[in-house]
């Protein structure tokens, strides 16, 4: 099971790739709202897992988050927690987008926020322990800053990749 790509080479296979686990880091963007569609449709088609990545930066926040062991204050925890309940209204919405296109059964999404300094580590790390066998990620994330044609997190992504990354505008 799972989503088959053949490459081709002047009429001939030359490899065979199957999909069965998918995984799509979000930052709320349009880009990785853009990038979940596709993730969805993916899973949906070809029947394979589907996990939906958040990687909470400091940068979200304020810089607030566990610098080498020391104490979170007060009012970072609470930012922390108000950051997270946006990311838990993404992961709802990315469910209830995959209604739509789960004409069978349902397609099996798992969620998971991680607190790191390093958003492409955080993600390669993810897809690398569990397995994942295609990386969909949108080409720009929220941030100001723009890359001419990819952004930093994507471009990263792609180049240290154990796994194929589709870029979704």
């Amino acid at each position: 099971m799972g989503f088959t790509l053949y490459y081709r080479n002047y009429g001939k296979k030359i490899m065979e790739t199957k999909f069965s686990k998918i995984l799509v880091p979000i930052d709320g963007s349009d880009f990785s709202m853009n990038a979940a569609e596709y993730g969805i449709i993916l899973s949906a088609k070809y029947n394979a897992e589907l996990d939906i990545l958040h990687v909470l930066h400091p940068g979200e926040i304020g810089e607030g988050i566990h610098y080498f062991g020391t104490e979170v204050p007060e009012q970072t925890k609470k930012l922390i927690e108000e950051r997270k309940d946006e990311v838990h209204e993404w992961f709802d919405s990315i469910k209830n987008i995959s209604k739509k296109y789960s004409k069978e059964r349902e397609i099996q999404i798992k969620t998971e926020i991680i607190e790191s300094h390093s958003i492409v580590s955080s993600i390669i790390e993810f897809s690398e322990k569990n397995n994942v066998d295609l990386i969909v990620i949108g080409t720009k994330g929220r941030t100001g800053i723009k890359r001419l044609l990819l952004g930093s997190v994507a471009s990263k992504v792609m180049t240290y990749s154990h796994c194929p990354v589709l870029i979704v505008r």
